[in-house]
């Protein structure tokens, strides 16, 4: 069938999550024990407000608020026989004011966290993305721009790095054990695919006070790579 197939990457979503460090906004190598969550407040995270991707725990009025967030990129790739086009009409773009950009499509992805038996126990998002050719395997393929026509080409991946808003799960609540950090492609199947088998990627992690371990245990549920 000649549709997209989007494919989320695990490499970039498990090196980001291992080594991501919010402090310096870049990932870093270097031989800490743990992995580091973010302290923010409501009051910095003023654009995540308008994209309405922090929990209902936040007071949107209550700007010292603390909040702690566990960041990690989401690079997709499209895998198929044909463009990722947007499944709405320009016209109804939605545009966001903080980022100076429009919005293509309004669930993207979907971020979740899980305990050992399936349940969510942080309130994920589903997050709207501002479709383009962040990358391809031949450079000159590079057709679409997040502020032009919007899309992913085939065998060109859209990447959002762990240092944007929403690129993170809300665990301000969350107390410390083990969970499933789960993100899905598409997952309400807005646009056409030729397989969403393929379209979830999950790690394991032992989340703490401050920080969290990585357990090496990440999985891509399609046949690409696991």
């Amino acid at each position: 069938m000649e549709v997209p197939d989007l494919v989320p990457s695990l490499p970039f979503f498990e090196r980001s999550l291992k080594y991501y460090d919010p402090e310096v906004k870049a990932e870093v190598r270097d031989n800490r024990e743990k992995n580091r969550i973010e302290f923010s407040t409501v009051g910095e995270l003023a654009c995540a407000i308008e994209d309405k991707c922090l929990a209902s725990s936040a007071d949107r009025n209550n700007h010292s608020q603390e909040i702690k967030l566990l960041r990690f990129s989401s690079h997709t790739d499209n895998f198929g026989l044909l463009p990722l086009y947007p499944p709405v009409p320009e016209r109804y773009w939605t545009w966001h004011r903080c980022h100076n950009h429009y919005h293509s499509m309004e669930v993207f992805v979907s971020y979740h966290l899980l305990d050992t038996d399936g349940n969510r126990v942080a309130e994920g998002h589903k997050a709207s993305f501002c479709l383009e050719d962040s990358s391809c395997v031949n450079s000159e393929d590079r057709y679409f721009y997040c502020d032009e026509e919007q899309g992913i080409s085939v065998n060109c991946g859209d990447h959002y790095g762990a240092e944007l808003d929403c690129q993170w799960i809300d665990i301000t609540t969350v107390p410390p054990g083990n969970y499933k950090v789960e993100v899905t492609v598409n997952p309400v199947k807005s646009i056409m695919e030729s397989n969403y088998e393929n379209n979830v990627l999950s790690c394991m992690i032992e989340l703490d006070e401050d920080g969290f371990y990585t357990t090496d245990n990440c999985l891509h549920s399609g046949k690409l790579y696991s």
